[in-house]
């Protein structure tokens, strides 16, 4: 305690000669001849104690083995203060690592379960592109292995459908010169010759040495695409039935009674212009005497 409390060391020659107050029952009790207590300094700061005594011969830690053993101690401190810091440091990062490990684990979780191809492209200010980072499931959209595409082997844009790369080249050129947001809808096509519809949206953010980086999501549409297809020509073929079929069509209001459009052949029938139904309501092309039981059976259709 006095070494830890003054940071000098001490040094005893016999207990009853010493006329420091450093005698406890651990001293009487085993009369040692020669004590030494050396304090371990690391420039002004104590980071340990050492301790030496000796049983049956007293003067053994004299000057010159003090001062021998104050030198090591000084070093012993060096190593130990850095062996606590290397300690220190090598529990922050196992700390720092196991957080990283688990942000990785979360981000691979959500590019699991994300319907897409997630995607960073790296453009020098030269204009080389490469992909540092895909998604896994660019094998299910690509047919090729992330891996592949990371390695330089393959680049996204050699999928490109062929139709659509002018389009492409002017999009891109403009979203690379204004560092905006990039959103587009074209074709690829895959090694096996499958023609797919994707959708491609990427943001881009600046790099300090000139070069830019193009976080992304590709997304297969085609589903989408071919569901739009058939509704438009479901859409084609029923206006077209609608307008030339041999059998009289009018499309009315039900709210109103207004006639909304009537086909070619429904005009012959009734002798009336389409212009002229543009002011006329079903109540006016009904004979007089069933215009009751008509907007009877109409109000029946809006119940």
């Amino acid at each position: 305690r006095y070494v830890h409390r003054t940071k000098k060391f001490l040094v005893v020659v016999g207990i009853a000669s010493s006329s420091l107050p450093v005698v406890d029952p651990y001293l009487q009790k085993h009369c040692h001849r020669s004590i030494l207590c050396l304090p371990l300094m690391n420039q002004t700061k104590l980071v340990g104690l050492l301790y030496l005594d000796h049983h049956s011969v007293a003067g053994v830690f004299s000057r010159d083995r003090t001062t021998i053993l104050n030198f090591l101690c000084s070093q012993a401190a060096i190593s130990l203060e850095n062996a606590l810091l290397n300690q220190t440091l090598a529990q922050q990062l196992e700390v720092q690592t196991a957080k990283r490990q688990a942000s990785e684990n979360r981000f691979q979780k959500i590019d699991e379960n994300i319907s897409g191809v997630v995607f960073q492209t790296h453009l020098t200010a030269d204009g080389v592109a490469s992909f540092p980072y895909v998604s896994p499931s660019c094998h299910t959209l690509y047919e090729v292995s992330a891996e592949a595409v990371m390695n330089g082997q393959y680049s996204l844009r050699d999928f490109e459908y062929s139709e659509d790369r002018p389009m492409l080249d002017t999009f891109l050129a403009e979203a690379r010169r204004a560092l905006k947001l990039l959103e587009l809808e074209f074709r690829i096509m895959t090694p096996s010759g499958a023609l797919k519809w994707v959708q491609v949206s990427s943001r881009p953010s600046q790099q300090p040495d000139g070069s830019t980086l193009w976080d992304g999501l590709v997304m297969d549409v085609s589903d989408r695409k071919r569901a739009e297809r058939a509704s438009k020509l479901s859409t084609a073929l029923a206006k077209a039935t609608f307008e030339q079929v041999a059998v009289g069509f009018a499309e009315s209001d039900l709210v109103h009674g207004k006639i909304l459009r009537t086909n070619d052949c429904f005009c012959r029938m009734t002798g009336y212009t389409p212009q002229e139904f543009e002011v006329l309501t079903v109540a006016d092309l009904t004979y007089h005497e069933d215009v009751s039981e008509s907007l009877d059976k109409i109000n029946q259709l809006r119940t």
